[in-house]
């Protein structure tokens, strides 16, 4: 959140080399989450004890809904570059 609030004041101030620096950072810090912790959480641990046995579930409309919102905002985030 803060290279988010860092990010925006430098656009703010109009210093766009470093605004461009921070978001890059941050847009490959998401990235390293995302394929440290998120996928494998999502394939080891949802998919099979949630998804797989019950569907219509809560956790898995979550899930469901979560993964693409995700892919959809990270793509925005790399197509911004």
């Amino acid at each position: 959140m803060f290279l988010l609030l860092y990010g925006y004041w430098l656009n703010s101030k109009q210093m766009f080399s470093r605004h461009g620096i921070v978001m890059t950072v941050a847009v490959v810090l998401q990235l390293i989450m995302i394929f440290a912790i998120m996928t494998p959480a999502f394939i080891l641990a949802i998919v099979p004890q949630y998804v797989v046995p019950n569907v219509s579930g809560i956790t898995s409309i979550i899930a469901l809904i979560h993964v693409p919102l995700g892919i959809l905002a990270v793509s925005l985030g790399i197509g911004l570059f």
